[in-house]
């Protein structure tokens, strides 16, 4: 059974990646996504996927491919 943890860390791994395939497949059709443009109803995967990939653009701008996190706790 995967759990709530698994889920994110799923989720976080898929973020970190910058894949836009592998983030898109955490989401289901039909969905609503909020921007500043205004709320669009999305029922198509494809839309779904390429909207991470408008959101990736920046970072594959900058060469950024991949991405590792670093814990950083106080002394």
């Amino acid at each position: 059974m995967k759990t709530v943890k698994d889920f994110f860390n799923e989720y976080a791994n898929a973020l970190l990646s910058f894949s836009a395939e592998k983030i898109a497949a955490f989401y289901q059709v039909p969905l609503a996504i909020y921007s500043d443009n205004g709320v669009h109803l999305v029922d198509d995967m494809d839309a779904v996927t390429g909207f991470w990939k408008e959101g990736m653009k920046p970072y594959a701008e900058q060469k950024i491919e991949k991405s590792t996190t670093v814990v950083a706790t106080a002394p």
